[in-house]
């Protein structure tokens, strides 16, 4: 990570850790803005704690893009994720920085669960910015969502704030003494690199494989930087079709579609070759 421990808040989960964020600076805050498709318990947390949010919504290819961002009364709280889950894809760190700076007074969080999948990160920038928190998890990359544990990265002394809002005991010594374990064991630390490697290898071929169809697509799959694709079906028709071609031949997909620009839209984990192979027949 390259950051001192005391930058580091270790949780039971980048969901608790979300939880406690959203919950003591969403209620301590002006205004509250949360990216709109994104991770469903952002807003969740927010709502079942009567906390009023914004939503910055994407456009409609789905990008970030700051002259959507909607207008606010600082100080504010600020959740993003990027890679986002579930279009996959990044904001640039241009974006975050300008954000950081345009609102000095208010508090920026970024989850980054999926950020080894990816081509960036913006811990760099918490050299010189105080008021940006980064989310992360071990459930994604190092496939061990079960040990429930995440963490959060930010200056020592937002850390320290937040730290007092734990419970204690929150964490299991089963989970603590796993993880030690596993950040320990240099082989398993390659095989999990490995693993990141190829998942992004094959996310990169289906994206190609089911762009590069010929003739009319009944689809649009959209570029990820994260472990799985979002496909969105032109039509009702197309949508039900293929999730019934998906359920006949034993393939789960995420179906999405609590958002308008995600009707009709499945999420798409990527697997091995042959397993990605399966995918692009049934979608050609």
């Amino acid at each position: 990570l390259q950051v001192y421990p005391s930058s580091v808040l270790v949780g039971a989960g980048a969901a608790q850790l979300i939880s406690i964020v959203l919950n003591v600076f969403g209620n301590n805050s002006h205004e509250n803005i949360v990216c709109s498709p994104s991770f469903s318990l952002f807003d969740y947390y927010l709502k079942i704690n009567n906390i009023s949010f914004k939503t910055w919504e994407l456009n409609d290819k789905l990008e970030f893009d700051l002259k959507l961002f909607p207008k606010l009364a600082a100080p504010a709280m600020i959740m993003i994720a990027s890679p986002n889950n579930p279009t996959g894809n990044t904001l640039p760190v241009r974006d975050l920085e300008y954000l950081l700076q345009a609102y000095p007074s208010s508090i920026i969080i970024v989850d980054e669960v999926y950020y080894e999948f990816s081509d960036q990160s913006v811990i760099p920038l918490l050299k010189k910015y105080s008021n940006l928190i980064i989310i992360r998890s071990l459930s994604k990359a190092y496939s061990a969502a079960g040990i429930r544990l995440g963490y959060a990265i930010s200056s020592p002394q937002m850390i320290k704030n937040l730290r007092k809002y734990i419970l204690p005991f929150s964490l299991n010594h089963l989970s603590v003494a796993f993880a030690r374990v596993l950040f320990g064991h240099q082989e398993y630390l390659h095989f999990a690199g490995r693993n990141v490697l190829s998942v992004i290898r094959e996310r990169d071929n289906l994206y190609q494989l089911l762009s590069n169809r010929a003739g009319d697509k009944p689809y649009q799959v959209f570029n990820s930087r994260a472990n799985f694709l979002l496909v969105k079906f032109n039509n009702l028709q197309s949508y039900r079709h293929y999730l019934d071609l998906f359920a006949k031949n034993k393939i789960k997909v995420l179906h999405l579609g609590d958002h308008p620009f995600l009707e009709h839209a499945i999420r798409i984990s990527i697997g091995n070759a042959s397993q990605n192979q399966a995918i692009a027949d049934l979608l050609s």
